[in-house]
């Protein structure tokens, strides 16, 4: 039930001969893992960043609800939102961002019925993959990928609350954009991990002690064999349509050789 439900918009790969990814086509920078390839730390550092209290409650914080109306009479205006993870993943699948007493009240009920659909690893699944991080990377696979250079299921604690405290402003606290920012927010999810019993007071500490190290993406054989790759791509779209093609998160493995390419085109430029 839960990938019938959930269909986002996931980038096409094309592979060559030996499975080496040569091309990527997307609308939306996203790849759809699993849930069991996240790591529990990453889980429960998300968890700790924006919805301490996912697991025990019914889709709504309504602590939060009074608290955000109190805020908004005070400001007069609409303004003031308090969100846990359900609701914002009514807000990202189901609604548009308009701020209005209507919108709120639309995402109020549609999360009691998420809940009552879905179970909370499901929920907790889609918003991993979902969810914005930065730098045009949504899904947690993709920003593992972009800022530590590993897939998601290799993330440390460190790596893990490092992504899990980008949600709250992808852009003010990149690490690569405004380092100090990001440790500190890192920090804060650490803090917030030890508190709420995630994590014992040895690994909080000694997480604490540890930099932030970013690395590039792994060496790979993207943008080989560029006049082939369009070719291919050129198939797909006259078969299947632009849209799909690069929408629906295609596998697409081809015939290409990169030693034989790569002999291939010094032949050719040497005659």
């Amino acid at each position: 039930f839960f990938f019938f439900f959930y269909k986002p918009k996931q980038m096409t790969i094309l592979y060559d001969k030996s499975g080496e990814p040569i091309l990527e086509l997307y609308e939306v920078n996203r790849i759809v893992i699993p849930f069991d390839e996240i790591p529990m730390h990453m889980r429960k550092a998300m968890i700790a960043a924006e919805d301490a209290n996912f697991y025990q409650h019914q889709g709504l914080d309504y602590f939060g609800i009074v608290r955000a109306v109190i805020t908004n009479i005070r400001r007069g205006g609409f303004s003031q939102g308090s969100s846990t993870i359900t609701q914002q993943v009514v807000k990202n699948l189901l609604l548009t961002p308009e701020k209005h007493l209507s919108r709120k009240i639309q995402e109020v009920l549609l999360a009691r019925q998420i809940e009552q659909a879905l179970t909370k690893d499901e929920i907790l699944a889609i918003y991993l993959n979902h969810v914005y991080f930065g730098h045009r990377n949504n899904g947690v696979e993709r920003a593992a990928q972009f800022y530590f250079g590993i897939h998601a299921k290799e993330l440390n604690l460190n790596q893990a609350a490092t992504i899990a405290g980008l949600v709250q402003s992808p852009e003010r606290l990149s690490p690569k954009k405004h380092p100090e920012a990001a440790l500190a927010r890192r920090n804060y999810v650490l803090k917030q991990m030890y508190e709420k019993g995630f994590i014992d007071e040895a690994t909080y500490r000694q997480t604490l002690e540890e930099k932030i190290v970013l690395s590039a993406p792994p060496t790979s054989h993207i943008g080989i064999a560029p006049y082939f790759a369009e070719h291919v791509r050129q198939l797909l779209v006259a078969e299947y349509g632009k849209e799909y093609v690069e929408t629906a998160g295609l596998k697409v493995y081809t015939t290409l050789d990169p030693v034989a390419q790569a002999m291939a085109e010094a032949a050719f430029n040497k005659g």
